[in-house]
């Protein structure tokens, strides 16, 4: 019974949300948060293949150490880094590899959608 209640609650609650916001602000916002994990998982993977094959520490490449954040073994900190690419090891060179797919994410897709959309109007 508890759950059934809690699920028609959830289940209002959605729809009462789908009706004050904007379909396309979520589809946007979603699309946004793709990117950053997208972002994320190439800074990972590229961090622990340089690691792994050659030997070079990103994170000790111009460093900006987050004491403050979890550990990546906890997880918050597992999911901190897996979604957002941050963790206790940060540096500014694992986020120049971030922006730089940010970038040309960018130039590939949303610009050109972007000039598509304009002459369309």
């Amino acid at each position: 019974m508890l759950g059934f209640v809690s699920a028609s609650a959830l289940g209002i609650m959605t729809f009462f949300a789908y009706i004050k916001f904007s379909i396309g602000k979520v589809f946007k916002y979603t699309e946004y948060l793709i990117i950053i994990l997208g972002a994320s998982l190439v800074q990972n993977g590229i961090t622990e293949l340089l690691e792994h094959s050659f030997n070079i520490h990103l994170s000790r490449i111009l460093s900006v150490p987050l004491n403050f954040l979890p550990h990546k073994s906890t997880l918050v900190g597992h999911m901190l880094k897996s979604f957002f690419g941050v963790s206790r090891e940060f540096s500014f060179s694992k986020l120049a590899i971030m922006g730089g797919y940010v970038l040309i994410i960018y130039l590939l897709f949303l610009k050109r959608r972007n000039l598509q959309t304009k002459k369309n109007s």
